[in-house]
């Protein structure tokens, strides 16, 4: 069985791994990071990328720019990501407060973190024993009216 400070050690060592593949992802230069990519649904064709930087829309022979893969990012000379280091982690540490998402996004990371904080050291029948005193407490309030 490990200890918490091997858990610990572990959460640690995927919470960096998995922070810098999502600064990665959110930082590299692709055509989703762009401020001036915008997506609309167009019918037979799905989501399509628009560029909408003026000064892109003014040279173009056309009053429309389709932005939708990374190599005309790669090209484009008025590229502005979205995204900082900042908002990224800022982004990471709420889905990892949010379990719901941690587990849908981070299954081993959002594990590591439900035993480093509900783990209190006691045994099962410890923490039965507790339960079932609980809930005889509640039942005999119920019973004896003392619930106001």
């Amino acid at each position: 069985m490990k200890t918490e400070r091997e858990v610990e050690s572990r959460f640690r060592e995927l919470y960096t791994r998995r922070l810098k593949e999502r600064k990665a992802k959110y930082l590299a230069r692709d055509y989703l990071s762009c401020r001036w990519n915008k997506r609309h649904r167009v019918k037979r064709s799905g989501m399509v990328g628009f560029c909408e930087n003026p000064t892109v829309v003014e040279r173009s022979k056309h009053a429309v720019v389709v932005c939708t893969d990374k190599a005309s990012a790669c090209k484009c000379k008025h590229y502005d990501c979205r995204n900082t280091e900042a908002s990224v982690e800022a982004d990471f540490e709420s889905v990892v407060r949010d379990p719901s998402r941690c587990g849908q996004q981070y299954p081993k990371l959002a594990m590591l973190i439900w035993f480093l904080r509900d783990h209190d050291g006691l045994t099962r029948r410890e923490r039965f024993t507790s339960a079932f005193g609980l809930l005889g407490r509640a039942v005999w309030s119920v019973l004896t009216f003392r619930w106001w």
